[in-house]
């Protein structure tokens, strides 16, 4: 019974750290995306680039924020290699532009040089979302 407790106890605290580093890494992830969209309001793109980088380190971007800094790196740092990063974490959420995400299509069609690095994400990664989940919501 005493060794029960034990480990129960040793559970407890286990869980209760990784809430406590969640926490943490959710609060960072946030700070940076706000640094970010700061940075954006005062144009300045290579510093909200370097953010939603540093924002990213934390914890996996969620959609919108993918997007943006897609966008932002694409159109207004020319930063090919963090566009593509940025898309990839899209195209793991099952927003892929060749499919189903039209801004993107839009911006790659009318800024075209991109559009083979996308292509190619699109068709070698797979999809963390079940897709009849996503349908279904």
């Amino acid at each position: 019974m005493r060794k029960r407790g034990f480990e129960l106890l040793l559970c407890l605290m286990l869980s209760a750290c990784c809430c406590i580093a969640q926490k943490a890494n959710l609060q960072s992830y946030y700070y940076w995306i706000n640094q970010a969209e700061l940075a954006i309001c005062d144009s300045n793109y290579q510093k909200a680039s370097d953010c939603y980088h540093q924002a990213f380190a934390y914890n996996k971007p969620f959609s919108r924020d993918a997007y943006f800094a897609f966008k932002l790196n694409y159109k207004y740092t020319n930063n090919i290699e963090r566009a593509v990063e940025a898309y990839h974490f899209q195209a793991q959420m099952g927003q892929k532009a060749i499919d189903q995400y039209g801004p993107i299509i839009s911006d790659t069609l009318e800024y075209h040089t991109l559009w083979e690095q996308i292509k190619e994400v699109s068709d070698t990664t797979i999809s963390l979302v079940i897709p009849e989940l996503q349908n279904s919501l």
